[in-house]
């Protein structure tokens, strides 16, 4: 599970932000459907987080994964370049480090994971493990600088000289069987889920009829005609022609595989003749499927390969090509009893500000005119007269400019332009 997430110095992040998946304080609405008691904390099932086009919500989304992408897959050799993406609308910031800053619960223990970095090198990486009365115990503590001593348990003293300064010791660690080490690394490997529509996830409902009959039935109820749906893999030999090309190259052709596998999709409908009588089946390529059922398939999957598995799932505009109704359903059955995953959206859709959420649940994100994007829960209004009231809606609110956030969209001024054009 996911306590939060903090990010500074990144793309439009300047100060720290922190997204924080804990219940708010002495809030008791939907509690028995849309919180998750585990260990200590009360965490939420899903949060939503909206804000104008520029205000930086996909840059959220782009920290986490960058975060992900430096644990899973470290740098080569000392040459690579860390992903360093600093905010670069100061002179100052565009040379501070990039920081993040992670709590997490695995295998019953919680962690907090802290890296400080630049392009050329990681400057601190910290692992602590928090107790139950959140106080926090140092795991491992890695730096840079003489000043600042480190602070290492005996197995990973052994390793620390080999790792170099452009890699994570918590990716070195995992790979010698630090039991501690391997927790977070695999809360990183199959615990975090960014949403991504990759043919290979629809293997899962061809291995498992089970979870294809639930894959169909969901499409069904979700008003998507589709009856089945065919998944063919093939075995391709590398083209002729490739081989040419590296050999002309003077390339290694040892390393070139001989074989690949392609899959393809296809979803299967009822076909009518002129009177409305079925007369058959028709088999629809995925490719030619529109963005809307194809959203749908990858939520779908997502639901499915993810079922108790205690995963956070991130979808950056979850609800893009969906009508509002669907969206609703979907996060009815996110905030559900029976639903043990964590989910983390972006969106537009502002009717979603009166779908059933708590406040802690709806997170605002707006950008200054520096540039600076600021992050911020509506519970932060909670002690504000009637924000908490359900009778009120939140979208309205809004707009009234109640919560800011709001695009600072000059409608004359556009009208001038183009009168002008």
């Amino acid at each position: 599970m996911l306590v939060d997430f903090e990010v500074k110095n990144f793309l439009s992040f300047l100060d720290s932000s922190i997204l924080s998946l804990e219940k708010g304080r002495y809030l008791k609405k939907y509690a028995k459907s849309h919180v998750l008691e585990n260990q200590d904390f009360s965490l939420l099932k899903n949060v939503n987080i909206f804000g104008a086009n520029g205000s930086g919500k996909s840059n959220l989304i782009t920290a986490l994964r960058v975060l992900t992408k430096m644990i899973l897959e470290p740098t080569d050799d000392i040459e690579d370049a860390l992903p360093y993406m600093p905010f670069r609308l100061n002179k100052q910031n565009k040379y501070e480090d990039t920081e993040f800053t992670i709590r997490l619960i695995k295998n019953k223990k919680t962690y907090r994971y802290h890296i400080c970095y630049n392009m050329e090198e990681v400057t601190l990486e910290e692992l602590y493990i928090v107790s139950q009365n959140y106080e926090e115990k140092v795991y491992f503590k890695r730096t840079n600088s003489s000043d600042v001593p480190e602070i290492l348990p005996d197995n990973l003293k052994k390793i620390r000289k080999s790792v170099r300064k452009n890699k994570l010791l918590l990716f070195e660690g995992q790979d010698k069987n630090d039991a501690e080490c391997v927790s977070v690394f695999q809360w990183f490997h199959s615990n975090l889920v960014f949403e991504a529509t990759k043919k290979g996830m629809f293997k899962l409902i061809q291995e498992d009829p089970d979870k294809k009959n639930i894959f169909i039935k969901l499409l069904n109820l979700a008003d998507f005609n589709i009856i089945d749906v065919e998944v063919i893999e093939k075995k391709e030999s590398v083209p002729d022609e490739l081989r040419r090309i590296i050999s002309a190259a003077n390339l290694d052709e040892s390393r070139l595989v001989k074989e690949f596998t392609t899959i393809e999709i296809f979803s299967i409908y009822k076909k009518y003749d002129e009177n409305g009588k079925v007369v058959g089946e028709e088999k629809i390529p995925y490719e030619m499927e529109s963005s809307g059922t194809k959203k749908m398939m990858a939520v779908a999957l997502t639901l499915l390969y993810s079922l108790h598995k205690d995963r956070v799932i991130i979808m950056d505009e979850f609800d893009d090509s969906f009508h509002l109704s669907l969206t609703k359903a979907l996060l009815n059955i996110i905030n559900s009893e029976s639903n043990t995953n964590q989910f983390i959206f972006t969106t537009h859709n502002l009717n979603l500000l009166d779908s059933n959420l708590r406040v802690d649940q709806i997170y605002l994100m707006e950008k200054d005119f520096m540039g600076k994007t600021d992050v911020y829960s509506l519970f932060d209004f909670n002690e504000l007269k009637g924000v908490s009231r359900s009778d009120i809606s939140f979208a309205k609110r809004y707009l009234n400019g109640q919560f800011g956030a709001l695009p600072d969209i000059d409608v004359e001024g556009m009208n001038q332009l183009f009168k002008e054009i």
